[in-house]
């Protein structure tokens, strides 16, 4: 299987280097892929993670298209414990984000990795997730930013990216509770395969 060129069918773009698969369905196509901080091109890529799967993108896209980022919002500024989820949840990303950006630093000469590997690492280590990983133009803006490319966690911004954290390994709240309602429309499609 070509993850490239499932990838590209599922986004129906170009993909920009470096990415690596982090999340597959059930049927084995990419679910998700995360990038590092600054995209070989120079271009600032403070989300991580992207979601590709477009069965999960459209529900993403109903879920926003209903009112879901409202709600949300509401709920996080009423759910003390959420909030504590959600200030966690910018911490792991923080760490993910960094360690993603370092592993392609060093492996400079790899442009596109699309072996599945866990994040475990990535969610987990976040001892220097303060720090800023690269000096390219834009960089410092990206680095600046937290969670969907926010400097405030504690808003509701673009579920897609909420659904590819959760896929990514970093126990996302949002994401969490739209997979719960959508993963059984996905795993009962086979939309990929006809890519």
């Amino acid at each position: 299987m070509d993850d490239t060129r499932i990838i590209e069918a599922q986004l129906k773009r170009t993909l920009r280097a470096p990415w690596q698969v982090v999340a597959r369905c059930s049927w084995g196509y990419p679910q998700t892929i995360v990038s590092p901080l600054i995209l070989d091109d120079g271009t600032p890529f403070p989300t991580w993670a992207y979601l590709c799967c477009p069965v999960l993108i459209e529900a993403c896209g109903v879920c926003e298209s209903t009112g879901e980022l409202a709600q949300w919002d509401a709920r996080i500024a009423a759910d003390d414990a959420l909030q504590q989820e959600m200030w966690a949840l910018n911490k792991r990303f923080l760490g993910a984000r960094n360690l993603t950006t370092k592993l392609f630093s060093s492996c400079s000469d790899i442009a596109v990795a699309s072996d599945t590997t866990t994040v475990d690492a990535l969610a987990t280590d976040s001892a220097d997730s303060d720090v800023l990983i690269a000096d390219a133009a834009g960089a410092r803006d990206a680095a600046a930013t937290g969670l969907v490319g926010q400097r405030y966690p504690l808003r509701a911004k673009c579920l897609h990216a909420h659904v590819a954290y959760e896929l990514a390994g970093l126990n996302d709240p949002l994401g969490k509770d739209i997979l719960a309602r959508y993963v059984p429309l996905c795993a009962s499609s086979a939309f990929c395969s006809s890519l």
